[in-house]
């Protein structure tokens, strides 16, 4: 149980970490 809960946490930071990389890109217009 205590597995699957911190799995849980680690694919919604993972999540959110790659959506603040594409709205990044996409604010900057993608010349990184």
């Amino acid at each position: 149980m205590f597995i699957l809960s911190s799995l849980i946490f680690i694919i919604s930071v993972l999540s959110l970490f790659f959506l603040g990389i594409k709205s990044s890109i996409d604010f900057t217009g993608g010349t990184i």
